[in-house]
């Protein structure tokens, strides 16, 4: 599986809110090039290393003669629109542009496709899938309609959204929420802070430069970060993103993990501080009610979540109790239920899969108490009719001890024969044991290899399986494959490196057969199946290698092959991420077919 593929899910949450799509070159993002030559008085940039930033640019009165517009707190203001044309490799994110702007001038004068309601219908329809929550808060309730994000933003934006998986749609919705807030919301300057800019030199022009986000500050409120993690923490994303073993254990850890600088790799290409608003000083922080005496105060990203509690079963770890909740605004007041919102309505289709899921585990410990408490009673009734045979019962034979049972009597004799004639015919003994093992080891010479998956599945004798050839006979085989089924040499596993490296090997051998139909050449491209329209869809563990030997040898030289495969085969959405952050922290240079 290529690494983008591997690695899918945490890339794409640790990314989303900062890849802003493709940005449109219009009049507000070209007039913040600048001449490369004006470039003075930067400073070194604090995660990229190079000597081209401009930090705090939002007060720096450096950032008026570079021409980048004057940051303004308040409603209706964004920070950033636009992704920045730097050059990363493939698979990577671009660092979005710093434009402090408001969404309506966005619209009005630098004729950026900002303004929802006129975005295309099926975008739309799409949008709302992807952010759910952001729409029904923002566009549906609020009325918003000039967005800090744009339409062909967006279109970049959809696939990566859709990447964020789950088992549970729950955490899968309020992870996407914080990144369509970050990407999108009408208000980005009420919650956040630029904290650095990088001027790129154009790849096309490099006497150009344009500022790209470097770093920014995130604020958000307590109990909010603290829902996003109840709602998430049973999720396999966010045990992948936030380990507890690792020590992150909190709303606010699993943030930070996600706005990790990982430029030119898999993560977000600036880096995104998340700060709540219990750290913050009071008179930075706007007051709840609106009054604030600070007209250029913070209010921290608050908002309702819908709870996992109820709707995702064994998958949810959440408090099925709602938790008090605090608004990280001053003056707030705190209320006896969390700010958690009732959960999206649940497709009959599913209701009764997750009702058996939401059902409480059985207590077996009575069960199990019973059973030793019998087997204990059990022991005792036999060792009390050994007893009292001991006591009552006499040898009939008087020249026997009389300290010894009957049964032991008996089995004594028994077994001082039996030992005797072993001992006066050993060779005949023997011979006849292995002419008894040989008759009940006989059968074996019957034992098959079963190669069809579908037999391992269902018996012969089931409906199932008559339907399926009797519907194959008359419509030809549906989903028609051609299987191979290999086993070690030796019987063991097919978890070792040299078998996996053979594995592809033979199914590159088989990618390259020729055949003469007639006066055709036909090759495996010319038949197989192609499920997306591309590629043969080959379903085989070779594919988590990309059926290329040399993928193989990236991992295995770095004994990560093993582990990589492990994870694949487990969880192929988003268990390797670990295994392509040892790989980013080698500095490993991919193969440009793996990106």
């Amino acid at each position: 599986m290529k690494r983008t593929l591997v690695a899918n899910t945490a890339h794409s949450a640790m990314i989303i809110g900062a890849t802003l799509g493709v940005g449109v070159f219009v009049a507000a993002l070209a007039a913040a090039q600048v001449p490369t030559s004006s470039l003075t008085g930067l400073s070194k940039c604090k995660f990229s290393n190079a000597q081209t930033c401009l930090t705090s640019p939002q007060t720096n009165p450096l950032a008026a003669a570079l021409g980048l517009g004057t940051f303004k707190r308040g409603a209706g203001m964004c920070s950033m629109m636009g992704v920045t044309p730097v050059v990363v490799n493939s698979g990577s994110t671009q660092p979005a542009y710093y434009v402090p702007i408001s969404g309506e001038d966005a619209y009005t004068t630098s004729n950026l496709k900002n303004k929802f309601s006129e975005w295309d219908v099926a975008n739309q329809a799409a949008f709302q899938l992807d952010c759910p929550l952001f729409y029904k808060d923002q566009i549906l309730d609020q009325q918003k309609d000039y967005l800090c994000c744009t339409e062909d933003q967006y279109r970049t934006m959809q696939t990566q959204y859709r990447m964020i998986g789950g088992l549970c749609d729950v955490s899968k919705q309020v992870l996407q929420n914080v990144w369509c807030n970050y990407a999108c919301h009408p208000s980005q300057t009420l919650f956040m802070d630029v904290n650095q800019v990088h001027w790129y030199p154009s790849s096309t022009n490099a006497s150009q430069s344009f500022p790209a986000i470097e770093e920014a500050t995130y604020y958000v409120g307590d109990d909010y970060a603290r829902d996003i993690y109840e709602s998430s923490k049973g999720d396999l994303i966010a045990k992948v993103l936030c380990s507890p073993q690792a020590g992150c254990n909190s709303g606010l850890g699993l943030l930070k993990k996600m706005g990790e600088y990982q430029f030119n790799g898999i993560g977000s290409p600036n880096q995104v501080n998340f700060v709540t608003a219990s750290s913050m000083a009071k008179e930075d922080k706007c007051s709840c009610d609106g009054n604030s005496p600070n007209a250029s105060c913070i209010l921290p990203l608050d908002g309702t979540l819908p709870t996992c509690a109820g709707v995702c079963g064994s998958v949810c770890a959440a408090s099925p109790t709602p938790l008090a909740y605090t608004p990280g605004c001053n003056h707030a007041k705190t209320s006896g239920t969390t700010n958690w919102s009732a959960a999206p309505p649940m497709d009959s289709t599913w209701e009764s899969l997750y009702e058996y899921m939401d059902e409480p585990l059985t207590d077996s410990s009575a069960i199990n108490i019973a059973n030793v408490v019998g087997c204990l009673v059990l022991w005792a009734l036999v060792c009390g009719a050994l007893v009292y045979v001991y006591r009552n019962i006499q040898p009939s034979n008087p020249v026997e001890t009389q300290n010894t049972s009957l049964m032991e009597s008996l089995v004594s004799r028994a077994m001082a024969s039996w030992g005797s004639f072993v001992g006066r015919h050993p060779i005949q003994v023997l011979v006849l044991m292995s002419v008894v093992a040989a008759v009940a080891s006989s059968g074996l010479h019957r034992a098959v290899i079963e190669v069809d998956p579908i037999k391992l599945w269902v018996a012969e004798s089931s409906t199932a399986f008559q339907e399926r050839d009797r519907f194959g006979k008359l419509f030809m085989p549906f989903y028609r494959t051609s299987q191979m089924i290999l086993r070690p040499k030796d019987g063991g596993s097919i978890a070792r490196g040299f078998v996996l490296k053979e594995a592809i090997h033979l199914q590159a051998k088989v990618a390259a057969l020729r055949a003469v139909d007639g006066n055709q050449d036909v090759g495996l491209d010319d038949i197989c199946w192609r499920a997306t329209g591309t590629a043969c869809t080959v379903n085989a563990i070779t594919q988590y290698f990309q059926n290329n030997a040399s993928h193989f040898d990236v991992y295995d030289q770095h004994d990560l092959a093993l582990g990589h495969f492990e994870n694949c085969l487990f969880t192929p959405a988003y268990a390797d991420v670990q295994t392509c952050q040892k790989l980013a922290a080698k500095n490993i240079v991919l193969p440009p077919t793996m990106s």
